[in-house]
């Protein structure tokens, strides 16, 4: 198998943040399967009740490297932050599309990164 590592940061306004950890650890497992990944560890998810910082938190470690998401759902719009990064190409436009799905999209950017084709900057001191 070819290498190809890829990384997707999503930064969305969604009208429908997540309510509970299973709800939510599930979508992550979904996610995952439908790009054709194996969780090895987790969903875990937290929901921090710090003023300023409310919101969830899930992450994964898969068989190719992680998938994580966070929700702050005390600023409406809700903001969400997305993170999914492989060592096995995927379909970022259908990562997408499940954020839509369950979270009502309202707005979002995206940046992809082909990691193959970064160059190693020399550090100076």
């Amino acid at each position: 198998m070819i290498r190809k590592h890829s990384h997707v940061i999503v930064r969305a306004r969604i009208s429908d943040p997540p309510r509970d950890s299973v709800a939510l650890n599930d979508w992550v497992t979904d996610v995952v399967k439908s790009v054709d990944m194996n969780v090895v560890s987790g969903p875990l998810s937290y929901y921090s009740n710090d003023d300023g910082n409310k919101g969830w938190t899930s992450v994964a470690i898969l068989d190719f490297s992680h998938i994580a998401i966070h929700v702050w759902d005390e600023e409406n719009p809700a903001l969400l932050e997305f993170d999914l990064f492989s060592c096995k190409m995927f379909d970022v436009d259908k990562v997408i599309e499940m954020i839509a799905n369950k979270f009502g999209l309202l707005s979002y950017e995206h940046i992809y990164i082909d990691r193959d084709k970064l160059e190693a900057q020399e550090m100076v001191a």
